[in-house]
This record gives structure tokens, C-alpha cells and sequence, in this order.
């Protein structure tokens, strides 16, 4: 019998060896993890739409529609991590979570969790700090003098090519010909990564000779020949978000 005893109790200090005690009511120790919650609108819906995205410290991005953020943090931020929410400065209108009652009901939600929220505003500094860090596509040098529109007096008429309703139209015939007097040779230059929808149309003159033209914005055509691209604007330099 006393041999029985003293096999389970080399059983007990052997377990005891393997699994460290852990002292009852005492809290695992803090995190200082802080994950990035962002908005991201949807292209391509016939409504707005957005996810939200939770990107880890590692670096790992979490994705879901607005309808499943709780579910999102739940999978994604540990409690005792802080979760800073960063809603950027850019609106259309019917953004979630973009109320304070909605904020609020979040911030009572993460505290249930464990987790801290915290909001990270864009003040104006960050945003020209980061609009002027953004990487630039240079779509034309300093404007050749190779190249030159015909006057005003010589142009017989102006159209835009026809398309979809659902996209945008930066030129109509009417709005294309008030504009044409004031165009001058341009550099353009665009933001990269930016979603662009072109309009293209063309140019007739009077002795029936034909340009075609091009367009991403209201401020500027561009005009393709056999050698190359040329701008025109109002502004001797443009910029396109």
C-alpha cells in the first residue's frame, strides 16, 4: 500500500513539473498589441457599399462588409489589445459607423471585450502631409510646341463620343466648345491608383480635318497624334486626384 502511494505521488510532482501552476483569479498579463480598423468604400455596386478591413501587427489584413464588424473584431482583436479605429476625412454620404451614437455603441462593445478603442481623426496637417507624399503619374512633360489646336474661329463643330448614363460625363457638346477658347498647352499630372473613367469625343474643322480627343476630368483633353499625347487646359499645370 505504502509502495501505491508513493508511485502517485512521483505522478503528482512529475504533472506538476509539466504544467506551471497558474495562481486562481490572476489575469494573463497585458498586451500592448494595437491593431488598425479602416473603411473601404466598394466599387462597381449600383449603391454605395463598404468593408471594413483589420490589419494585425503582423501585418495581416481582416476583411467583412459593415454588417459583420462585430464578428470581425471578434475573430481578429485578442482582448487587451487596443483597436485604433482611423475613419479618414473623405465623405459621400451613408458611411457606417460615421455617427457618434455609432461610435459610442462600438466603444461599449469593445470594452466588453476587453478591447480599447480608440478614434484617430485626420486633422488638416495629416492630410496635406499625406495628399503630397502620394506617389505622382506624370502623363506629359513640359508641353511640346509641336503641336497646337486650332483656333476658335476654325473649328466647324465639337462632340463626345456616346456612352453609358451610369458613368460620368465631364463634357457635353455645349460645355466642350465654352471651354475651348481658353485651352492652352497643359502638364498633367494624376494620382497613381486612382479608379479613372474616360470620355472621349472629337474635334471637326472647317476645312473637315478631324482630332480626337480625350478626357478624365472637367479641366483638361488630351489629344492622341500618330508621334504622341498632348494636353490642354485652362491652367498651364493640372493635377488630378
Amino acid at each position: 500500500m505504502s509502495k501505491h502511494y508513493f508511485i502517485c505521488g512521483l505522478l503528482l510532482l512529475a504533472l506538476a513539473g509539466i504544467h506551471p501552476s497558474v495562481s486562481m483569479g490572476e489575469s494573463p498579463a497585458p498586451t500592448s498589441a494595437k491593431y488598425r480598423l479602416t473603411r473601404q468604400g466598394v466599387a462597381g455596386l449600383e449603391s454605395p457599399g463598404w468593408v471594413f478591413i483589420i490589419v494585425t501587427p503582423e501585418g495581416y489584413p481582416w476583411v467583412a462588409t459593415s454588417a459583420k464588424l462585430h464578428w470581425l473584431i471578434e475573430q481578429a482583436v485578442p482582448a487587451k489589445a487596443t483597436l485604433e479605429w482611423a475613419p479618414g476625412c473623405k465623405r459621400i454620404g451613408g458611411e457606417p459607423l460615421d455617427t457618434a451614437e455609432e461610435q459610442e455603441a462600438l466603444k461599449a462593445f469593445c470594452l466588453q471585450r476587453g478591447i480599447k478603442l480608440v478614434t484617430i481623426p485626420d486633422t488638416a496637417e495629416e492630410v496635406v502631409k499625406r495628399e503630397a507624399a502620394k506617389p505622382v503619374a506624370k502623363l506629359a512633360d513640359d508641353p511640346p510646341a509641336a503641336f497646337t489646336l486650332p483656333e476658335f474661329s476654325a473649328v466647324f463643330t465639337v462632340a463626345c463620343q456616346p456612352h453609358s448614363a451610369a458613368l460620368p460625363r465631364y463634357f457635353d457638346d455645349t460645355s466642350l466648345l465654352a471651354l475651348y477658347p481658353h485651352l492652352k498647352p497643359s502638364r498633367v499630372t494624376m494620382a497613381v491608383g486612382g479608379k479613372r473613367v474616360w470620355q472621349s469625343g472629337v474635334i471637326v474643322t472647317k476645312d473637315k480635318k478631324c482630332l480626337f480627343w480625350k478626357t478624365c476630368s472637367n479641366l483638361f483633353i488630351a489629344i492622341d497624334t500618330a508621334d504622341n499625347t498632348f494636353y490642354f487646359a485652362k491652367e498651364p499645370e493640372v493635377r488630378i486626384e
